[in-house]
């Protein structure tokens, strides 16, 4: 059992309504909405427009659609972390794996959203 510490940059849209995107600053603080984890310091956050499948009757086929009044943010976040064989855990004790939903809460905002990646910079034993 192996265990190296460095810094965790992850990935997540989050859905919010549109123009939200705009409470969300480099620099904010986030936490864990469910158990008040520290999550990390937010790096980025990009707007995009929200998609969803929905069923095209016509074709019998899923196909992308724009979801009127609400837009994904892309948000990047950064924490110290710990990594073992077993996970990587946040600074504030926040078990991170890639696919699962977090559920967030930063200055003016609460949202949640997969993580869709993790990236390692500075891992020392």
């Amino acid at each position: 059992d192996h265990c190296v510490t460095g810094v965790q940059t992850c990935a997540l849209p989050i859905l919010l309504p549109a123009g939200s995107a705009q409470a969300i600053h480099q620099g904010d603080h986030l936490a864990d909405n469910i158990k008040n984890y520290d999550v990390g310091t937010v790096v980025s956050a990009q707007a995009v427009p929200c998609q969803s499948l929905v069923l095209d009757q016509v074709n019998g086929e899923y196909v992308l659609a724009d979801v009127d009044g609400y837009e994904d943010v892309l948000v990047t976040v950064e924490s110290p972390c710990t990594v073992t064989d077993e996970a990587v855990t946040l600074g504030g004790g926040y078990a991170l794996r890639v696919g699962a939903t977090m559920y967030l809460r930063g200055e003016g905002f609460m949202a949640s959203g997969p993580v869709i990646a993790m990236e390692r910079e500075g891992v020392r034993k």
